[in-house]
């Protein structure tokens, strides 16, 4: 009888389990990766979508509820020894940390494991709007921790420029790879997204211009700055927005404020969401803090009109592939959103479909299984 050759473990680690671009990005590393490795995926809070996501893709997945997005001492300490326990029996071969919290955890439970670390900044933390004090902690906490980590991934070049000037990070440990989109459109078949592209063509019927958000209702998002942006615009224009989130009371108080609820309409969580994109005329993205986002890859897939702020590696794609459909908003504000939209929606560009090559999963997928196999031979010398 031949002897098996033993798969690598590969264990993934993300803060929270609601999706999002990080979510879906281990997601998509998952699935294209199970047969080559043991995949385990560990993940914060109390939302399971990434694991009810994954129910048909052989990995293990671990919730692990003292994993929490913010600060929280006595929980952090908790997550810290979970994780430890979960390494001492898991034995990884690759911990890949995504998202700031999972990061700092993750290489600190990592010490004295020889497991290598690999860990995806989706937006540096201490770019956000902090106090002064928090910030300082963030920047510390990342300095003190890179130490431990073999390899720092950045979705974009903006991204990897910002770790090496603030943390002093050695540009031989960092690498850009984009996120990726598969270049076939969705076909929206669930009857939530049927129901959202009738009400979307029965607005247009009506003369008006239909413009769409994706994302879910968190500060980073910027769904806030898109309606207090929308409440001066006089153009005939109806705004759907896609996503869930602790903020939805808070954006519900804000369009009653603006009286805008019929112009506005929030269509919770959609499955598969950019299979609207085709139907609606704008695409907006008025976020505080993003890495990639995938939004904005599947806008160009779609030959949307984009109107966006100036975050993570939005302009870097917009300018290296010299793409003319995209409105930038230069700072995170809903006047300077607001004048960009109004420039978007008096257009008369000719859209097409365009999305250069290095955006596709298949590029993501490979370029990270090529990191994975450098750090294995690495391990084995």
């Amino acid at each position: 009888m031949k002897n098996q050759i033993k798969k690598p473990h590969l264990v993934y680690i993300i803060t929270q389990g609601s999706w999002g671009g990080a979510q879906r990005y281990i997601y998509d590393l998952a699935k294209a990766l199970c047969e080559t490795y043991i995949i385990t995926i560990i993940y914060g809070g109390e939302d399971t979508t990434l694991e009810r996501a994954l129910k048909d893709v052989p990995v293990d997945c671990h919730q692990m509820k003292s994993l929490h997005r913010s600060i929280h001492i006595y929980q952090d300490i908790l997550a810290y020894i979970s994780l430890r326990k979960l390494f001492h029996t898991l034995k990884p071969d690759i911990v890949h940390l995504n998202s700031t919290k999972a990061g700092i955890i993750g290489t600190i439970a990592s010490y004295r494991f020889p497991h290598t670390v690999v860990y995806t900044v989706h937006g540096w933390v201490f770019a956000e709007e902090h106090h002064a004090l928090i910030q300082w902690l963030y920047i510390w906490l990342e300095r003190i921790t890179q130490y431990r980590k073999d390899i720092y991934i950045y979705l974009s070049q903006k991204e990897k420029n910002m770790g090496i000037e603030t943390l002093k990070l050695p540009e031989t440990k960092c690498v850009v790879i984009p996120n990726g989109i598969s270049p076939i459109p969705l076909i929206a078949t669930e009857e939530k997204q049927q129901e959202a592209i009738k009400d979307m063509n029965k607005k247009r019927t009506f003369g008006k211009k239909v413009c769409i958000t994706i994302g879910n209702f968190y500060p980073n998002k910027g769904i806030d700055i898109l309606i207090q942006a929308i409440a001066r615009i006089d153009v005939p224009t109806h705004y759907f927005v896609v996503g869930e989130g602790s903020e939805r009371l808070y954006i519900e108080q804000l369009i009653h404020k603006y009286n805008l609820e019929l112009q506005v309409t929030l269509l919770g969580e959609i499955k598969d969401a950019s299979s609207l994109l085709p139907f609606a005329d704008i695409v907006i993205i008025p976020s505080r803090k993003e890495g990639l986002p995938y939004v904005l890859l599947e806008a160009l897939l779609a030959g949307n009109t984009i109107v966006t702020t100036d975050v993570g590696g939005i302009k870097e794609v917009i300018t290296q592939h010299d793409i003319s459909q995209v409105y930038i908003a230069q700072s995170s504000t809903p006047k300077l959103l607001r004048k960009q939209i109004i420039y978007a929606l008096s257009s008369h560009i000719a859209l097409h479909s365009r999305l250069p090559d290095q955006y596709h999963t298949k590029q993501l997928i490979k370029k990270t299984n090529s990191i994975y196999d450098t750090l294995l031979h690495i391990n084995k010398v």
